[in-house]
C-alpha cells in the first residue's frame, strides 16, 4: 500500500475506530445501568435504558455503510 493512500484513508479508519468505541461504550454503560437500576421493572423502563445505545449504534452503522449520509446524520 502506498504511503499516500494510507495517509488519505487514515481519517476514515480513525473515525471508524472512534465510532466503534463510542458505540461499544454507550452500549456497555446502558446495559450495566439497566442491570443495576432497572432490573425487574417493566418494558418501558428497559426501553428508556436501551434505546439511546441502539440509536448510537444505528448512526455508527449508517455512517459506516453510507459515509456521506452518515456524516449528515451524525
Amino acid at each position: 500500500m502506498a504511503s499516500r493512500h494510507l495517509l488519505r484513508s487514515l481519517p476514515g479508519h480513525l473515525a471508524f475506530v472512534l465510532s466503534m468505541l463510542v458505540g461499544a461504550t454507550a452500549t456497555d454503560i446502558a446495559v450495566n445501568s439497566y442491570f443495576y437500576e432497572g432490573w425487574g421493572q417493566g418494558a418501558a423502563n428497559a426501553a428508556a435504558y436501551l434505546i439511546p445505545p441502539v440509536l448510537v449504534v444505528a448512526v455508527c452503522a449508517i455512517a459506516t455503510r453510507w459515509p456521506r449520509e452518515g456524516g449528515l446524520v451524525g
